[in-house]
């Protein structure tokens, strides 16, 4: 008898030394780049370096993420430059460059 009590307080006690189940998640705060009206053949370029097809970054549904900061932005395309502007970007923001209409 006192060796199934043994067995029964043993086994409570192992269930009892299980670690806490906990999660982490990673926020990513970086601010990001939308390119909204590009043309098919555009490529975007962002501090001099290009990065792709503007219209990957359209936002539906990907968007540029950059560092917080102040950035050169252009979209070409071919040798002709649709747009080049400097934008600075907080931490956490979005900043869409409208190619078919005004920039916000």
């Amino acid at each position: 008898m006192i060796r199934y009590f043994t067995i029964i307080y043993l086994m409570i006690a192992i269930n009892g030394c299980v670690y806490p189940n906990s999660q982490v998640q990673t926020v990513d705060e970086r601010p990001g780049l939308i390119i909204v009206g590009a043309p098919q053949n555009a490529v975007l370029y962002v501090d001099g370096l290009e990065i792709g097809p503007a219209q990957k970054y359209n936002g539906k549904p990907k968007m540029l993420l950059l560092n917080p900061g102040t950035h050169s932005v252009q979209i070409r395309e071919g040798s002709n430059v649709l747009r080049s502007i400097d934008i600075f970007l907080g931490e956490g923001t979005q900043r869409e460059i409208n190619l078919s209409g005004s920039n916000q």
